[in-house]
C-alpha cells in the first residue's frame, strides 16, 4: 500500500510539472498585447521603468494565444529566463527602447520617453 501511495504520488508531481512546464515548445513568438500605463517619463520624478497595465501576447502553435501580465511574463519558469532589457537614463531626455525577450530568441518591444519637466509643462500648456 505504502508504495502504491508513493508512486501515485510520484505520478501526480510529473504530470503536475509537465502541464506547469511550457519550455518553449508551444511558444512560437511573442507580441504587444497592451502597453504599460506609463510611456513617458520626467526627469527627477520618474526613477524606474513601470510596467503595470501592460500585457505580453503569447503565440502558440495551437492559436491558443493567451495574454499575460509583464509583471507576471517576466517571472522565471524553471531555467528559462525571460527578461526585459532597456538601457533608460531617467536623467537626459530622449527615446528608449525596452525589448522583452522571451527564450528561443523571441523578442517584441516597445519605446519610452523621458522628458525634462520644462517639455511637460509646454505640452500641457502651461509655458
Amino acid at each position: 500500500m505504502k508504495t502504491l501511495k508513493i508512486t501515485i504520488c510520484i505520478i501526480l508531481c510529473v504530470f503536475l510539472t509537465a502541464c506547469a512546464w511550457d519550455g518553449g515548445r508551444r511558444i512560437v513568438g511573442v507580441a504587444i498585447y497592451t502597453h504599460p500605463d506609463q510611456l513617458v517619463y520626467v526627469i527627477g520624478i520618474d526613477r524606474e521603468l513601470n510596467l503595470e497595465g501592460g500585457k505580453i501576447l503569447f503565440l502558440t502553435r495551437d492559436n491558443r494565444n493567451r495574454p499575460e501580465l509583464w509583471e507576471r511574463a517576466t517571472a522565471p519558469i524553471l531555467r528559462y529566463e525571460r527578461r526585459i532589457l532597456h538601457d533608460i537614463n531617467f536623467r537626459e531626455e530622449g527615446l528608449y527602447r525596452v525589448e522583452f525577450i522571451w527564450p528561443h530568441d523571441f523578442t517584441t518591444f516597445f519605446y519610452v520617453q523621458v522628458i525634462s519637466i520644462e517639455t511637460l509643462k509646454y505640452r500641457v500648456g502651461l509655458l
